[in-house]
């Protein structure tokens, strides 16, 4: 519902757990996620008319409905740009995540754009408060910058990357074997960017990272993270 108590049809609403779930409301404002488990989880609603959230539900064998309250949400746009000629990057990734305490950015909800020929995104329905930002592009060193996002209902960001060349790898399990099919990613808090092979070799088109500033390219600091089910979270030391 609004402010107002009038029903809010047509906004997604995320529920947490592995995988995330969404729904989207109904005309009037209902929304339902079947198969749930007695525990506690964490709802947040976003769209056009606004967000809501995130809240707590303990859910038990005798839990009543909630009710999720939509008001005003930020707006983000990004313009992302070349370090070296100043040109707009089309089609980079933005993935936004709003932490909060005591939880870790894989459990926060994330938000996704992707910019256009002019190099820009636009995310509507942010929730104010702490997060991570990551931008990635084909050919440029990934960016993870942590913001802040205040009580001003539009805000605008530049990020500039850096041209960056190829890392190369193989995934190996505790004996040494090959480790085939194994998720490999720049960041903890990124999606899967590329799949081990059946001799646990890997190829990631632009790794470069570490601390940006507008004087200079990167300082190096690389992390390679590998995950599977099968195994626990393997990482590379920084620098490596």
């Amino acid at each position: 519902i609004d402010a107002k108590e009038a029903p809010v049809p047509g906004i997604e609403v995320a529920l947490s757990g592995f995988p995330r779930r969404t729904a989207i409301t109904e005309d009037d404002g209902s929304f339902v996620f079947e198969g749930l488990i007695a525990q506690l989880y964490r709802l947040y609603a976003r769209g056009e008319a606004g967000v809501a959230g995130p809240m707590s539900l303990q859910l038990t064998a005798t839990s009543e409905p909630v009710t999720l309250v939509v008001h005003p949400g930020a707006e983000i746009e990004f313009l992302v740009i070349d370090h070296s000629n100043k040109e707009p990057i089309a089609g980079a990734k933005i993935r936004l995540t709003r932490i909060e305490s005591g939880r870790s950015a894989e459990q926060a909800f994330a938000f996704t754009a992707e910019t256009g020929a002019e190099g820009k995104a636009l995310m509507r329905g942010m929730p104010f408060g702490f997060g991570q930002y990551s931008v990635t592009a084909s050919g440029y060193a990934s960016l993870l910058v942590n913001f802040s996002l205040g009580p001003r209902l539009r805000d605008q960001t530049t990020v500039e990357l850096f041209a960056a060349d190829a890392v190369h790898g193989i995934v190996l399990q505790a004996g040494g074997a090959p480790a085939p099919r194994v998720c490999v990613a720049r960041f903890v808090d990124l999606p899967c960017e590329t799949h081990s092979d059946s001799a646990g070799r890997f190829t990631i088109p632009a790794a470069t990272m570490g601390s940006f500033t507008d004087e200079g390219p990167p300082t190096l600091a690389q992390q390679i993270v590998a995950r599977h089910p099968d195994f626990g979270t393997g990482t590379t030391k920084p620098g490596e």
